[in-house]
């Protein structure tokens, strides 16, 4: 029967420290901290009920601003996380797709171990997720407002080059000087266009830095 007190999460304040959490804070200090990560994961994967093991990675991924992670790791330390990291954690479980009975294996829960704070993070899932119980769940981060932009500006750019140039042969067809019109239409097109390369290429840039940290930081398996 599953219980509402996380009871297999050893007390961190009465233990020793495994070789793995050493190995791990050797690689955290020595600047590998994806290593270390990967090092503690894999330790709570295999024994959900160290508490130091488990304390030390949701502390690492709150320190590194992974949230959603901090709170998935300390979701069975009670009341280590912070409300925004539930709601979180609860947004990334909506958007994982995974399963009510695979949830213990995603948080890595000790066997028949349910936190008390467990039942707000899934009163927030169920809010999230489509009737049919875990598919089509609202996304975790809102659409880029700047590739929206850099489209638009791009957009735009195309279609003053491609108006400069129409008019320049309208006019040439009058028999007029069509050269200062097109030069205006093509320069600014020219503009836009190397504004929307810029405004893509940081939006770029950003989203490679935060790919590299969720890679980190990887939520499932």
């Amino acid at each position: 029967m599953i219980r509402s007190r996380p009871a297999g999460i050893r007390d961190a304040g009465r233990m020793q420290r495994s070789e793995t959490v050493d190995r791990a804070r050797a690689l955290w200090d020595g600047g590998r901290r994806r290593d270390a990560i990967v090092e503690l994961r894999t330790r709570v994967r295999k024994e959900p009920g160290d508490a130091v093991a488990r304390l030390l990675l949701a502390s690492w991924y709150r320190e590194v601003r992974a949230p959603d992670q901090a709170g998935r790791w300390g979701i069975a330390l009670p009341g280590w996380t912070t409300a925004r990291e539930r709601e979180l954690l609860a947004r990334l479980i909506a958007s994982s797709g995974v399963r009510d009975e695979h949830l213990g294996r995603f948080l890595a829960l000790p066997a028949g171990e349910r936190p008390a704070e467990l039942d707000e993070v899934m009163a927030i899932v169920d809010g999230l997720r489509a009737p049919d119980g875990w598919r089509g769940a609202k996304p975790l981060r809102p659409c880029d407002l700047r590739s929206r932009i850099a489209h638009a500006v791009h957009v735009l750019g195309w279609l003053l080059l491609a108006g400069a140039l129409l008019t320049s042969g309208l006019v040439a067809l009058t028999g007029d000087d069509a050269t200062s019109p097109a030069r205006g239409g093509v320069a600014v097109g020219l503009v836009l266009l190397a504004v929307a390369a810029v405004v893509e290429g940081t939006r770029a840039r950003r989203a490679g830095g935060g790919s590299a940290r969720r890679r980190c930081c990887s939520p499932w398996p």
